[in-house]
């Protein structure tokens, strides 16, 4: 029973040491673009809006290609409104963008990651479409410069 007890406290030692809690990583040390947007999401998520803002460059745009039927609305925003928006959704919606595959284009100093998404409001489809997000490698590591997506309601 003892020789039992010592192996299976081996094995629980053993496996938290091969799989080690992941830590968060500050913005500035994520030196891959889709781990960026992975990051964008999880505060997305969370209304982390503080963390959000420090993701993007300052002057940093959202535009968006809504299609309702056989009507196209184009919008676009500064990220300043975007971030407001975000914090002023209440604590009883619960939303969650699931993400298809994330692409990755990426040169040494630039990088678009694009993704197919379905947008999930208290647990029903709102709409879904595709999101593209422009980065630029800055002294501070990667920043997200602008954002595009479409959005199809159904």
């Amino acid at each position: 029973m003892k020789k039992h007890l010592l192996t299976v406290i081996f094995m629980v030692l053993a496996f938290a040491k091969a799989y080690p809690q992941q830590t968060d990583k500050p913005i500035s040390q994520i030196t891959d673009p889709k781990e960026i947007v992975q990051e964008f999401f999880e505060k997305f998520h969370e209304q982390d809006t503080t963390s959000l803002k420090t993701m993007f460059l300052p002057e940093a745009q959202l535009h968006s290609l809504l299609k309702r039927g056989n009507q196209l609305k184009p919008s676009h925003d500064n990220i300043n409104s975007f971030l407001k928006g975000i914090a002023s959704i209440p604590e009883t919606v619960k939303f969650e963008e699931q993400l298809g595959e994330l692409q990755v284009l990426k040169t040494v100093n630039t990088a678009t990651v694009s993704m197919p998404y379905t947008f999930m409001v208290n647990g029903q489809k709102s709409h879904s479409g595709t999101n593209i997000f422009v980065m630029l490698r800055t002294r501070e590591g990667w920043k997200i410069s602008s954002i595009a997506d479409s959005r199809v309601y159904n």
